[in-house]
Parts: C-alpha cells; sequence; structure tokens
C-alpha cells in the first residue's frame, strides 16, 4: 500500500480469506490508506483494535468467537476512537439497525455493497488528509456516509 504517504490506517477483520484479499486489494488502489491488520476472529480482533487503534475498522459481523457488536462494545466501552464499517452477509434489518446504534458509520452487504466500500475509504482518506490538522479524526466523515446502506 502506500507506505509514505499513508494517512488512513485499516484494519480487516473477516474470517474469509478471498474476501480479506478482496479488500487489500481495493485498499491498494486507494492513496493515503494502508492495511495495518487483518484478523480472522473476534478476540484477535479486539486485541489488534485495543493496541492498533486503527482509524478505521472494516468489520464483518459474523466470526467465530463472538459477532461484530462484541468489537463495538469493546471500541465504545475503552472510548476507542477508530471508525466502523460494517461489511457483511447480515442482511437483517434488525441487526443492521442494531449496528447502526451501536457505531458504525455504514453497514454495506459483501454481495451488493462490496465496490460502495472503495468509495467510503476513499471519501474518508481524503478528508483526513485535507482536514485532520483541524478536526478530530472521528468527525472527519460526511454527514452522508452515516448510516451508508
Amino acid at each position: 500500500m502506500h507506505q509514505k504517504t499513508a494517512r488512513l490506517r485499516v484494519l480487516i477483520a473477516d474470517n474469509s480469506t478471498p474476501v480479506r484479499l478482496r479488500i487489500v486489494s481495493l485498499l491498494n488502489e486507494i492513496p493515503r490508506v494502508t492495511a495495518v491488520a487483518e484478523t480472522v476472529d473476534v478476540p484477535n480482533t479486539i486485541k489488534e483494535v485495543g493496541l492498533l487503534q486503527p482509524h478505521l475498522i472494516i468489520l464483518d459481523l459474523n466470526m467465530p468467537g463472538g459477532n461484530g457488536l462484541d468489537v463495538l462494545e469493546f471500541i465504545r466501552r475503552k472510548k476507542i476512537q477508530s471508525l466502523v464499517i460494517a461489511l457483511t452477509s447480515e442482511t437483517d434489518l434488525e441487526y443492521e439497525s442494531t449496528a447502526l446504534q451501536a457505531g458504525v458509520i455504514a453497514f454495506l452487504n459483501k454481495s451488493r455493497d462490496f465496490l460502495k466500500l472503495a468509495d467510503v475509504v476513499r471519501e474518508l482518506a481524503e478528508l483526513t488528509t485535507r482536514q485532520a490538522k483541524h478536526h478530530p479524526f472521528n468527525r472527519v466523515f460526511s454527514s452522508k456516509l452515516s448510516h451508508c446502506h
């Protein structure tokens, strides 16, 4: 990835190797973005989020060892400033609502919305580059990203 100009540090949490590879490939195309870790289950995701405190987490809500809501609860409890995009196969509207209430900025379906992920990450990277000096990271995204689905 664009190591010398990286501004947006991303953790990819998904137990599917093909999905993680596809996300990494997508991130490689976006300037000022770097994947700092990949995790395959909830316990390791929580561990890496606590250690790395990435700017952005791309989170599958259905992983071994718990679910994405456990990760979101950890982030809230520890007051970690990471933004979270749910990228999941989950289609239940109630689960989507719960995830959005728990703090995800976008709820994307893997099969239907995968390409939207690039748009969201690209906008976050551009906004953080322009505004990082004046705003905390968690306030840098546009309101149109919230509840993207």
